[in-house]
């Protein structure tokens, strides 16, 4: 799933191939599935193929170390309920296809708007590129898709 959502969002243009991105970020006793620097900041989002309710509350929780919390999931699992828990919640929705993805739910603001993220700080300590990871994700898709 990962690279549908790496291509949108660069066709959506949150980020460019050069900002920093990472997948698998460490928050305390969880981790983040994948954050980026956007220019508006810290983006992170939680990719599940069906299990939106752990996604929604992981979300939900990611908001207090980002400027945006999105839920990715793939197209099947999507349900009138997942649509209703993530406005609640106050994350986005993206629908995940084989290709790429969409987004169905704009999330709402951060819990800590212009406070330090340690999500943030890993970023930057990690070093890796947008298309560093695309480049991955490319590989591990072809395999799955085989």
């Amino acid at each position: 799933m990962l690279l549908p959502v790496l291509r949108a969002v660069l066709r959506i243009r949150w980020t460019s191939q050069m900002s920093r991105a990472s997948t698998e970020i460490r928050w305390h006793q969880k981790r983040v599935d994948l954050g980026f620097m956007s220019d508006d900041g810290v983006v992170v989002v939680e990719l599940k193929v069906s299990d939106w309710r752990r996604a929604v509350r992981q979300a939900f929780l990611n908001r207090w170390v980002a400027q945006s919390s999105w839920v990715a999931l793939w197209h099947d699992c999507i349900t009138d309920a997942a649509v209703e828990a993530a406005r609640e919640a106050g994350v986005g929705l993206l629908v995940v296809t084989r290709d790429t993805a969409y987004p169905l739910v704009t999330p709402g603001p951060p819990m800590r708007p212009g406070g330090e993220s340690p999500v943030q700080e890993e970023l930057l300590a990690r070093g890796t590129r947008m298309r560093d990871l695309l480049a991955e994700a490319r590989e591990v898709h072809r395999a799955a898709f085989a």
